[in-house]
């Protein structure tokens, strides 16, 4: 699995944040297996398997250009090569 997490301070307060995850990763046809978002609304975090990573980078740097750009999220944080485990 690979985990993106969004994040930055122009994440609170903003409505649709998790669907333009989800209508992103839907466009680039790469299935999400978990996601989470943090109470206080800076952060969003969502796991897809490893063979999708690079397109999801992607999907994810497109959807948020001009957020990332104009320094509303900070860089996408990816962590490669995670299981999930649910107890």
């Amino acid at each position: 699995m690979a985990m993106f997490s969004v994040s930055g301070p122009g994440m609170k307060g903003m409505v649709g944040m998790a669907a333009r995850v989800f209508a992103a990763m839907s466009r680039a046809r790469i299935s999400v297996v978990l996601i989470t978002q943090s109470s206080s609304e800076y952060s969003i975090s969502f796991c897809v398997p490893q063979s999708d990573c690079v397109r999801a980078e992607r999907a994810m740097q497109e959807e948020f250009y001009l957020e990332l750009k104009e320094g509303l999220l900070e860089p996408l944080a990816v962590t490669e090569r995670l299981a999930i485990i649910s107890v």
